[in-house]
């Protein structure tokens, strides 16, 4: 099974990770299995919001919740901010 290493920022929780992302989930996936990982999904529904947002650090863009991540930019090395 393929999945890209990517490195995702969260500036709201000053931390940064590594992640393997599977190509066959949608960003809104990613989005909340990362929310499952830093340990703290309550974060965003204290900020009103129901997930965040993925962008790519490189462009600036936000990725739309329901595309695929094998239909997105995103690869091998990637890196992310999670706001």
């Amino acid at each position: 099974m393929e999945k890209y290493l990517v490195e995702i920022r969260i500036p709201s929780q000053a931390q940064t990770l590594d992640a393997l992302l599977p190509p066959e989930l949608t960003i809104g996936q990613a989005v909340e299995l990362i929310c499952q990982m830093t340990g703290d999904p309550e974060h965003w529904l204290a900020r009103g919001q129901t997930a965040g947002i993925l962008c790519n650090a490189q462009t600036g863009g936000a990725y739309p919740p329901d595309l695929l991540i094998s239909e997105s930019s995103i690869c091998n090395g990637t890196r992310l901010i999670l706001f």
